[in-house]
């Protein structure tokens, strides 16, 4: 599976069931897991919250924190696991080209902490000071406000990890972005909920998921058929 550092291949179908497998181990780990001993993805982003606003979090045991002024709590929900897997196979899709190594892998998870941090600080920044103000000027609940800028966040983050790496353009990335993400997003979701018995995603988080992908591959297809009249 794992070839000579000084070759380079396209992965083969074993690199990428091994690649598939960790994920599904990733999740499975993700779900037993307690805020506590998630707080290499937590501490991180109480961190960066506190250093780029006004909150400011105490310990309130069992790893979760509380910002009492503002009414914001970081639990394990605000982990990020899923787009941590999300953001690693984002990485291993751009080396897809080189040999698969376990220093590769590793050197993805580094990255990917960093992407999950970073983009969780803006996402609940943004949900913090902003979903209430698209609750009103959308019409659409605070919960499904919240559950869109989510979604947003996390695939554009997706997607702008993409671009450097497709020579075709926005074309390519937002449809590698879309498989990577409906795919760890949703689809793993419902088939594990339905192999382990678990309760099956709800139908908005659902229609966010798949929503928020489709309106990018509309937008990036007007402005590359725009483009094309001109030319």
């Amino acid at each position: 599976m794992f070839r000579p550092h000084n070759t380079q291949h396209a992965w083969l179908m074993p690199d990428w069931l091994m690649v598939m497998g960790l994920v599904l181990l990733w999740k499975q780990a993700y779900s037993a897991a307690s805020a506590a001993q998630l707080q290499w993805l937590l501490y991180p982003l109480v961190v960066m919250l506190e250093l780029f606003s006004d909150l400011a979090f105490a310990d309130t045991g069992f790893g979760e924190w509380l910002d009492s002024t503002h009414q914001v709590s970081i639990v394990k929900a605000c982990a990020g696991g899923n787009f941590l897997a999300i953001a690693w196979l984002g990485y291993l899709w751009r080396g897809r080209g080189q040999t698969l190594t376990w220093q590769r892998l590793s050197a993805a998870l580094l990255l990917s902490w960093l992407t999950v941090i970073i983009a969780n600080t803006s996402r609940i920044l943004l949900c913090v000071y902003g979903q209430d103000a698209l609750a009103k000027s959308t019409g659409l609940t605070v919960a499904h406000s919240h559950q869109l800028i989510g979604v947003m966040v996390y695939f554009g983050c997706l997607w702008l990890q993409l671009l450097p790496s497709t020579k075709a353009g926005n074309g390519n990335a937002i449809a590698a972005a879309t498989a990577i993400y409906l795919g760890v997003a949703l689809v793993i979701p419902v088939l594990r909920a339905g192999i382990l018995g678990l309760p099956q995603p709800s139908w908005s988080y659902a229609l966010w998921a798949a929503g928020a992908p489709m309106m990018a591959i509309a937008a990036v297809g007007f402005v590359c058929r725009r483009q094309a009249c001109r030319s």
